[in-house]
């Protein structure tokens, strides 16, 4: 209905062009037209008065005991990327995380050389099984 209204929705256009961090997100009901994603955008920000979150599940992911983790450093973001391929295409490999050159800048130098090069790149590459045995012959 707000969105036939057209006097109404240009004053809240109107309202929400300006930053707005408090009240409610009006501005919602113009801006998306999936109910949920409505819903969602409404809900954020009110603070429980329109309503709460009372029980989750999560649905999560195994967590074998036993990890192997490498940093793999390339010279491009190119040459990383075309890793990836190959590294997926293999059944040894469960998490590859690529990182570029801000990436390394902002690690932790005591995993990455202290000067890093301009177009410098890496994958962070996981192996994980539920035994060693298992994680070795990976």
């Amino acid at each position: 209905r707000v969105r036939e209204d057209g006097e109404l929705v240009a004053k809240i256009e109107k309202k929400y062009s300006i930053k707005n961090t408090t009240g409610y997100s009006i501005n919602a009901l113009v801006d998306f037209q999936d109910p949920i994603d409505i819903l969602a955008h409404l809900m954020v920000g009110s603070e429980g008065t329109l309503g709460f979150i009372s029980e989750v599940t999560l649905r999560t992911l195994e967590d074998p005991p036993h990890k192997s983790t490498s940093l793999l450093l390339f010279g491009s973001l190119v040459e990383a990327c075309s890793a990836v391929s190959v590294l997926k295409a293999s059944e040894a490999v469960d998490v590859v995380e690529l990182m570029d050159t801000s990436s390394l800048r902002n690690a932790p130098h005591r995993l990455i050389p202290k000067v890093v090069e301009e177009g410098l790149s890496a994958l962070l590459v996981e192996t994980m099984a539920n035994t060693e045995e298992g994680l070795v012959g990976r």
